[in-house]
Parts: structure tokens; sequence; C-alpha cells
């Protein structure tokens, strides 16, 4: 026991101001640790003790490395939307649980009181900082300096110096700031060590204490609930009811005089301090002395269970059942110089320190050292015992029994057991307690402790036990690492068929079936006939490995394996199995177990998971999106990893009040269903920022005007913000204010306008939308958290994208107008260009019929000229000639007159041969080429000009383009030529004749000059008949689109031209 020692305090005055450390009275609720109690080490003693306490708390601490701008915390207070709010020196933080977003200081006033020491929000949603000699007060976003109004006489009195046994504490003279507080009206008060300060417009004004303000006349102050102040002055208690100030009356027994530290506690409670050390608890003639164990305190907290929370310099406390102050939890020894505390609804306490923020919470999962001597040992089996405690397998301790915290080694005789881990515990029907090693056999413990050892029938101890069970005839079962194993009652195990792999864990079924799960070969059944059926990943299942086996309600056995959960449920007798839970935050699952209101709940490898099986099963049918999961981790109390994954244990049980258990690798872990308080705090979900990336690299911001105030019913609706066209990577912030479990928050969004419904749950606190199209958009989020229930926040944020012109529905309706005209147009003129390729193929088509016609007609014009030729040059010359042959007949006798007439025969017979070879030469197709036709043409004038005593210059190219030349073209050309030969030859009297020839872009050019007489070319039309010559050149040159002209004069000779387009004639 700690004892309270007296100490003489002594008061006196000095004339020098403040001490060279510049401390001031502990009115300052910061260094207002006085206790007079004796502080034993930490490392023994009742102190030490109350570190050894039960551990009911978790701790978390935030510090600068975590965010914080400052180390120290010297304020706290908790808004209406749930979000935390303090302030270190020089910084307004707001804490989310998760992050700090820091006040921007720019944003302060130009001189901001220095080191902030108080935090407001009051009911109108005003943001009010009490520093060291001054306010500031946001509103409408914008910080202002308070005025404070009112004469404070700083030349009266002087400073005082108290000695006690924390050491000596100066106050000083000049007015120092409290607090400030709101009272219940909405009036705002702030408290000073020269009296109360009330707000006044915009201003403070100072309630004058009948004596005058003098600076240093209070020495500590505090609220109660009811909006009355107590302060602390030379003369005594104070009363202020926000008018006037009254000496409180105080029984003799505590005293008259200074009281160095003032608390409110919950209700009208009262918590006063001497500087003796001594604390009293009370108000009004009835005060009660408390026990502060040698604490230096500067802060209290009572809770509305009574529970009184201590912060002191050195550290958080809290009294025990003893009215020992124990620590408040492991990892609370760090917190050092308390400034402040805090209450939330969740019964979190929260301790603002000069070593950073610490959460204090109450454990929802208590964890129990397994080994004794406060050691944490990897538990592998669990199995109530009837009476409140435990038979417990530990890796490589054997086998334990007795209470939580307390288990002990259970005596066997052999004590073969004491080193062994045991893996499967069973109590079998006749009270025989069984128990599975691993690599040391099965054991059979008689309730004497006399243990038997089971063997193989081949007299070889099975050496590795995963799981026991018992089915309806009172057969007892073993998976092992070989397969299933049946005891024959006398100690030995037999091999009995099914799967060949290890087996993981076993269910006997009522109706005499047995379960069987394995590690790789899926999930099997024995019925009572010693029938074996498997189910596999083919069949359903999520994962070959199954590791755990429960039976649900309804008869519904739940499968656990590491891909997920499984059912097997009886329709019409025949089991079906179907995989469901999808959902589940970790799909591994080691261990099961139910609790009275058909909860299920799932161990994976950090964490513990409940789930409804009702939700499990609309789930598994399809009918469940999201599966409401309530999780616990870490930040709950559980300590470790979870066991199990390769054996069946138990490792999660329910005993008879309901609670849960759970074998870790840091002991046992208990969970109560009946004593948890999942309801989540009224915190809503904040959208804190949006911004976006406009087409030329900028980024755009926007915070809603609530980001930083949070006033009450602020909407986004008419703040709807537009952004510029061309933005792009649209990045929405939000968050939610959670403090416990904050590992299994998730969060899910939708943005109207976009999304069709809402999105997968996610732990991630912003979405990003990389390319929005212009328009209309409208945010919208929710979150849940350890509790599984979604709230959605109150305002999302709307915001538009506006369109570049050719973006505009205006635009886009032109555009639509245009490529319908355009398409029109095209279609009109792919139409009409289809059907001008029609008309134009159908014109081909004609011209080719055109063509074709007129090759047949130039054939036939052909035949009837070969037929007319024929006739009238072979049909005459044979007449001729058999007219001479039937003269010469008659003339036999007068043989002059006979050879005149065989010489007339002889020269029409050849006249009849060159008619032949002309015609012969037309109409052989091989002569349809240029060279042919210019070398007979060369050759006929040659052949027909020396008969006739004519000299002829050959003056035809020599070398002449493969030209194909008709038929037609060859005879009228020929006949033409022939005719102009013969002219010359009856009419010129010319001496010599040139033939000449040129081909040129296709056209055939044939001169015949001579050097006759010549005649005058225009008496060719006006004498007719004796130029048919002429006139019948030209004919033949029409009939084949040629051309034909003259050039002559009397005396000076003729040349005739011939010309024909050799293209046009083929």
């Amino acid at each position: 026991m700690l004892k309270i020692q007296p100490w003489q305090t002594t008061i006196t005055r000095m004339s020098n101001g403040v001490d060279r450390n510049g401390r001031f009275a502990c009115g300052m609720a910061v260094w207002a640790g006085c206790a007079v109690l004796a502080l034993p080490s930490r490392g023994d003693g009742p102190f030490a003790e109350a570190r050894r306490a039960e551990d009911a708390y978790t701790v978390q601490r935030w510090g600068v490395e975590d965010g914080l701008p400052e180390g120290a915390v010297t304020a706290l207070a908790r808004f209406p939307d749930g979000f935390i709010w303090l302030t270190t020196p020089r910084h307004v933080v707001r804490f989310d649980g998760v992050e700090f977003v820091t006040y921007p200081q720019d944003a302060f006033p130009e001189s901001p009181p220095p080191r902030f020491k108080s935090l407001l929000r009051d009911q109108r949603g005003r943001l009010w900082v009490a520093g060291e000699d001054g306010v500031m007060r946001c509103e409408d976003g914008r910080w202002r300096r308070v005025l404070l109004e009112g004469a404070v006489d700083a030349s009266r009195g002087e400073p005082w110096r108290v000695e006690t046994p924390d050491g000596t504490i100066d106050q000083s003279p000049h007015l120092v700031l409290f607090w400030v507080k709101e009272h219940p009206d909405g009036t705002v008060w702030v408290a000073s060590n020269a009296g109360m300060y009330r707000e006044s417009g915009q201003t403070l004004a100072l309630v004058t204490p009948s004596d005058g303000a003098v600076a240093g006349s209070f020495y500590a102050a505090d609220m109660d609930a009811g909006g009355r102040v107590w302060l602390s002055s030379a003369k005594g208690l104070i009363s202020f009811d926000g008018a006037v100030y009254a000496l409180a009356n105080t029984p003799e027994a505590i005293g008259q005089g200074i009281w160095f530290q003032i608390f409110a506690g919950y209700g009208s409670a009262l918590w006063c301090k001497h500087p003796d050390g001594r604390m009293f608890c009370g108000g009004g003639n009835t005060w009660q002395e408390v026990r502060p164990a040698g604490l230096r305190h500067a802060a209290l907290l009572e809770m509305a269970d009574g529970v009184v929370w201590y912060g002191a310099v050195e550290g958080v406390f809290r009294p025990n059942v003893s009215n020992w102050l124990v620590a408040a939890g492991s990892g609370i020894e760090k917190a050092h110089d308390v400034r402040c505390l805090m209450a939330t609804p969740d019964g979190s306490v929260w301790a603002g320190t000069g070593n950073g923020l610490f959460q204090i919470r109450r454990r929802s999962v208590r964890m129990y050292p397994a080994g004794g001597q406060q050691e944490h040992k990897t538990v592998t089996a669990l199995l109530p015992d009837g009476d409140g405690g435990f038979w417990a397998g530990l890796d490589g301790r054997g086998l334990l029994r007795g209470h939580p915290g307390s288990l002990k080694e259970v005596p066997t005789e052999p004590p073969v057991l004491t080193h062994a881990t045991v893996t499967a515990l069973f109590r079998a029907d006749d009270g025989t307690f069984w128990a599975g090693t691993r690599e040391d056999h099965l054991w059979r413990v008689a309730t004497n402790g006399v243990i038997m050892q089971a063997r193989t029938m081949e007299g070889n101890a099975s050496r590795d036990i995963t799981a026991l069970a018992q089915t309806a005839d009172g057969t007892m079962w073993a998976g092992s690492r070989e397969g299933l194993l049946r005891y024959d009652g006398e100690d030995r195990l037999v091999k009995c068929g099914g799967p060949e792999a290890a087996v993981l864990c076993l269910f006997a079924d009522r109706d005499g079936s047995l379960w069987i799960g394995t590690q790789t070969s899926g999930l099997w059944r024995r019925t009572p006939d010693g029938s074996f059926t498997a189910f596999r990943s083919a069949d359903g299942l999520p994962s070959d490995t199954v590791r755990v086996l429960h039976c649900g309600k309804g008869d519904a056995l739940w499968l656990g394996t590491p891909k997920g959960l499984a059912v097997v449920t009886r329709e019409n007798g025949t089991p079906r199995l179907r995989a469901c839970g999808h959902g589940l935050p970790e799909a591994d699952i080691w261990q099961m177990v139910a609790d009275k209101g058909g909860n299920l709940w799932l161990g994976s490898r950090s964490a513990i998971f409940r789930v409804h099986q009702n939700d499990l099963c609309e789930a598994k049918a399809g009918r469940g999106r999201i599966l409401p999961v309530v999780s616990f981790g870490w930040s709950d109390g559980l300590e470790g990893k979870l066991t199990g994954g390769d054996h069946q244990g138990p490792l999660a049980v329910a005993t008879a009040d309901g609670r849960l258990w759970f074998a870790t690798h840091a002991g046992v872990a208990m969970l109560d269903p009946d004593a948890l308080n999942l309801e989540e705090p009224g915190g809503a979900t904040v959208i804190e920022e949006l911004s976006a990336s406009t087409g030329s690299g900028e980024r755009v911001r926007h915070r809603p005007p609530d980001a930083y105030s949070y006033r009450p019913g602020a909407r986004d609706a008419r703040h709807a913000l537009r952004l510029p066209a061309g933005s792009r990577d649209v990045v929405i912030r939000f968050t939610v204010p959670v403090y416990a479990g904050v590992e299994h928050l998730r969060f899910r969004t939708r943005l109207e306008g976009l999304d069709n419904d809402w999105g997968m749950p996610s732990a991630e606190r912003q979405a990003l939308y990389a390319k929005l199209p212009p328009g209309d958009y409208r945010f919208r989020v929710m979150a849940s958290s350890q509790a599984g229930t979604w709230r959605e926040a109150q305002a999302g944020i709307s915001f538009s994208i506006r369109a570049f012109f050719w973006q505009t529905t205006g635009f886009r309706l032109i555009v639509i107008v245009l490529s319908l005209a355009a398409a029109g147009a095209l279609a009109g003129y792919l139409v009409r260009r289809r059907g001008q390729r029609r008309l134009q193929a159908a014109q081909r088509l004609v011209r080719e019929r055109e063509r074709e016609m007129a090759r047949e007609q130039a054939v036939a014009r052909e035949r009837i000229r070969i037929a007319r030729d024929i006739h009238d040059d072979l049909g005459a010359g044979l007449t001729q000639m058999a007219l001479l042959s039937e003269l010469g007949q008659g003339e036999i006798g007068h043989p002059e007159k006979a050879r005149v007439r065989m010489d007339q025969i002889f020269s029409t017979a050849s006249g009849l041969a060159k008619s032949l070879n002309e015609i012969v030469w037309a109409v052989n197709p091989k002569n349809d080429t240029l060279d042919s036709v210019l070398t007979y043409l060369g050759g006929y004038a040659d052949e027909y000009l020396r008969v006739a005593g004519l000299r002829f210059r050959n003056e035809l190219p020599q070398e002449v383009p493969p030209q194909p030349v008709t038929s037609a073209v060859r005879h009228h050309l020929f006949c033409a030529v022939r005719e102009a030969l013969n002219n010359v030859i009856k009419h010129a009297g010319a001496s010599e004749v040139w033939l000449a020839a040129e081909f040129d872009g296709g056209r055939l050019s044939v001169e015949v000059r001579d050097n006759g007489r010549g005649f005058d070319p225009s008496t060719v039309n006006r004498r007719a008949g004796r130029h048919n010559g002429l006139v019948n050149m030209r004919r033949r040159m029409e009939e084949v689109h040629g051309g034909f002209t003259i050039e002559t004069a009397p005396g000076r000779g003729t040349c005739l031209s011939f010309s024909v387009s050799l293209d046009l004639a083929t």
C-alpha cells in the first residue's frame, strides 16, 4: 500500500515575478501535478503490481511519425459529426482514425495566440481555440482573433510561490487563460486567472469579480455538467453562476484555502486537490477523500459507469477493484505528461500527452496466457471440461487443464505426454478421454489417469493423429497422415479404406455417417454400411483441402477451406454440396464455431469473423451481393496468429455460458458475444476534396465548404462544381471517423451519371476517374466498419465537366444532321455512281455489241467484196477465157490466129492469177500487220512499174512497229494505191514513180508521187467521167475512215496521199 506522507506546505511571496523556468500556477492543467504522495519506483511495490494487473484494454498511440504535426497534444474534442479534433501548441488538427488533417496556418489570424491549450465547437458550428493569452474563432471558414474586453490589473498582487511534494510552482501575475467552454444555454465562456469572460457579440467581455479583476486571483477552474463554473482562489473554492462569484461552503475537514486543481466529474461531482496532495470528491457539504496514489495529476475523467481515469505526469491510470490505481493497458507506459482526457460514445478513453495521442479501448477479445507466468504459448487444441475450465494442448508442453490463465499440466501414469504436442482432444460417451499427438501416437486416458497407447495392427504406432470422432454406434475414429483409422476396442487402430490422403478433420453425423476432410482429396462421406462417397472441386468444393467441419442449424454441415466456405445440405435425404460465403474478408478458414444466436464465427490466419448462417445462405443463393461480416483483429485485442491448418483440435469451442474460445500462438482468445457493443458511433462519411487535371496540365482542387468546419446541415447541392473542358483524372477523396477496427473499414462508391450500381467494397479512401465525358455527375459514398452495416454519406458532391464546342449537344446535333446529310449525299452519290456504272456497263455492252455488229458487218462487207471481186475479176476473166477458147477452136486451122488467141488466153489467165493472189493476200489474217502491208505494196509497185517500163523509187520504211491492220484497210489501201499506179501509167506520162510511207501516232500515211505532166486539180469535180479513178480512191479511203489528198499542177507532177488511222481501224 502506498503511504500518504504529510508534507508541510508553505506559501511565500516573491518580488521577482516568475521563476527562471517561467512555470505558472498549478491552475494550468497541463502542469498541475502537485500530488503529495510518495511515489515508489516502477520496478517494485504496488506500482509494479499495478503493471501486472489484468489487462482489459487495448492501447494505440499516434505520434509525429504517424502524421501528428507536433508531439504534444494539448486539447481534445469530439465534434457531433464524429471526428476528433485536437490542438498541439501551434496547430489545430482533425483526426479520422487514420489521417491527421492539419488546419493551414496561413488561414489563422496574423497574430494567433501562443501555445494552444483548449478547443471548442459551439452549437452554432463555430470553432474556438484558446491559447495562453488569447482566443481565436473560426466562422464561415475564416479565422479571427477575438478581442478580450475588460480591465485587468496586473500591478496589484505579487507572484505566489507554492512548495509542494512535486516541487516549486510559481503563479504569474499576468493574464493567463485556462480554457474555453460552452454553457448549456449556448453562451461561450473563457476562464482565466482574472475571472470569467463571456461572449458578447464579436468580443469576450470580462465579468469582473467584486474585488476587481486581478491577474493571479484564480489558480484553477472547471465547468460542471450544469454549466456552473468552479474556481480556486486564495480564499477557497469559488462558485460562478454566470453573473456572481460566490465563496462555496466546504466542510471544516477539508478546510479552506487554495485548491490547485479542480476537475468537474460526471454529473455534478467535483474533484479538488490540495497542495498537500489530498484529493477530495463531492459537492456542497458532502466530500470524500480519495486515493490519488501519489500521482501528479494534470487531467481527470469520470465515466458514466463511475470509473475514474487519472491523467498525470506519470501516465494514464484507473482504479481496480481494490481501489488501487493500475496502468490502463499494455503500451500505455509510453504515455507521459498527460495534458487532457476525453471519452467517446464507444467507451474509448483518449489521452493527449506530451508524447502523442493515445486511445484506450476495452478489449473485445480477451487474451489468456496458456503456459502460466504470463507466458504466451501456442495452443494446439481446446476442449471444455464442463466446470468452466478447459483441457488444452500446447505445442511441446503436453496436456493441460484448468481455468483460463491458470492451466496446469495434467498428471498421467506414465507421464508420456509431458513434452508432446497434442493436436486432437475428444471425450467419448463413456467418459474416456482421448488425446492425439503429433509424432507421439494416440493415447487413451482413463478416468483414473492411467494412459494407454493405441497401435496399428502391424504393431507400429500411428505417430501423427490429426482428428478424433465417435459415430452413433460407439466406434472411435482417428484421422492421421496415413488416412482414416478405426479403433477396434483393444488398443489397436485399423485402416478401413477411404481416402489415401492425410485426414485433417472428422465429423460424426447423427445418422451414423462419418464426414472426412482431407488435405488433398476433398471431402469424403462414410455411410454406416461402409461405403464411401467423395466430393471434390469438380463437384463444387472451393478447394480439395478441407481444414475444418462444423454442424450448423438445420443439420447443415459447414466446411472451411483455403478458398472459402462450403455447405452440405440434405435435399430429399441426399447430401448436396454448395460453395458459399462470397464476400468474406479472408477466404482461408482455419477455425469455426457457432454461438447461440445462429452466428458462425470463423477464424482465419490473423482475424476472427462473425457472420450469420442465414446471410451465408443468401450469399450462397446469389441474393446477397455484400456479405455482412463483423471482424475482430489486432485492434480489438487479438494477439498472435490463430493456430490450425493441419489438424482439427478442436481449435474453437463454445462454453455453456456462451463465451467463445479460440486457440492462438499467444494463448487462448476469448470473445463474449453477449457483451459485445457493436453499435457504431454516429460519424458520417465525409467527402474531403475533389481534384482534376485540366487540359493545360494544371490541377484544380475543390474542398467542400464544410470540409473543416462541418457545419450542421451543410449540403453540397448549392456548391456544384463546374470543371473546365478537357478535365481528366478526377480524384475524389473521402473519409469516415472510425476509431475501432480501422483495418476492417470498407467503402463503396457510385458516380451517378456513369455507374449503374454501387461498386465493390474497397479500403481505398479515394476514387479515381481517368477519362470522364462532359456531363453532370453526382458522387456518393458509403462506408462499413466493424459492425458490417453500410451507412451512406449525408451529402454527396455534385460536379459537371464543361464540354468543348465540339462536345456540346448543339454541335453534336449539327454533326448528326450534317452526317445524315453527308450520308444521304454519299448514298445518293453512290446510287448515282452505281447507276452510272450500270449505265456505263450497259453502254460498254452496247458499244461492244455495236463493235461486234460492226465487225459482223465488216465481215459481211468483206465477204461481199470478196465475192464481188471474185465475180468481177475471176468471173469476167474466166468468161473471157471461155470465149477466147471457143473462138480459138474455130481458128485451129489458122495457126497465126490461133497463136494470137492463145496469147490472149495466157494474158487473161495471168491477170486472173494476179487478181486471185491479191484476193488471197487480202483475206489471209497472217498479213494483218503494217510490215506485211508495206512489203506487199512495195513488191507490187516494183513489179507493176517495171513491166510498164517506169523507174520505181521505194522510200518505204525498213522497220515499222508491230501494228495490226485489218483486212478491210489492207484491201482498200491496196486498191487505192493500185489505182494510183494505174493512173500514173495511163495518164501521167511520167518516167519515174516514188512510193513512200510514214507511221506516226497510230496513223499511216502513204504517198504515190510521179514526175509526169500533172493537171489542174480544180477540174476534178467539173469534168465528169475523166477522174473516176480519183473518185474511187477517195471513196475507198472514206470507207475505212481514211483521208485522201491531191497535190498537183500542170507540168509539175502529181502526189496522191492516203492516210488512215490504224487504231480506229482495229
